[in-house]
């Protein structure tokens, strides 16, 4: 037997940037500190500048992140029921990339629980199949993916149906999705998807 295929192309999520007027990260903390009314608001912005420091400075790139997820951690906390999908699909990111992926499962099924509806629910469908098929859980991407049907499908969504279907022996469907989203690949990871396309198709 050779090597379990894993998909892999998708790498992992990036986090939600934000933008507000010029400032600096210290004036920052102290808003989201002294903010009373959208305090969510500010935790965003304080967030996505973090991420984008870390980006820059390597040597802080871990302070910075973990500061972030503190921040989303608390505001998801004091939101409760109550926490928006941006905050939580924000908090999955964080998670994930601190290597906290069951935290990020939970972050993301939050999301298609309470917030089914939401701009945000199509990419954590997304990403909580690609988590799934990481882990080996193939029953339950089975039951995330059912949610995309037709053709007209984005090629995110055409990979993970493909990598379900791949797994079920749909070898037919899984070969036409991967197909699709191979053609329409945008962003890094072109190599990883050429791959995996190869692989589907037995070339």
């Amino acid at each position: 037997t050779g090597p379990v295929l894993v998909p892999k192309a998708m790498g992992r999520p990036g986090m939600m940037r934000w933008e507000g007027k010029k400032t600096t990260l210290k004036r920052q903390r102290r808003k989201v500190k002294r903010a009373r009314r959208d305090k969510e608001g500010q935790v965003r912005l304080l967030v996505s500048m973090l991420w984008t420091e870390g980006k820059k400075d390597k040597e802080k790139k871990a302070e910075f992140r973990g500061e972030a997820l503190a921040l989303l951690q608390e505001q998801a906390k004091n939101d409760g029921e109550k926490t928006s999908s941006v905050i939580l699909h924000m908090l999955a990111s964080a998670e994930w990339a601190v290597g906290s992926k069951d935290a990020a499962r939970l972050a993301y099924q939050q999301i298609l629980s309470k917030h089914g509806e939401s701009e945000e629910a199509s990419g954590a469908r997304t990403w909580l199949t690609f988590l799934e098929l990481q882990e080996g859980n193939n029953a339950d991407a089975a039951t995330v993916v059912t949610a995309f049907t037709g053709d007209n499908l984005e090629h995110l969504q055409a990979y993970v149906l493909a990598w379900v279907q791949f797994r079920n022996r749909d070898y037919v469907n899984a070969r036409k999705n991967i197909s699709h989203a191979f053609k329409s690949w945008k962003g890094a990871y072109k190599k990883s998807v050429t791959y995996e396309f190869m692989q589907m198709w037995g070339l």
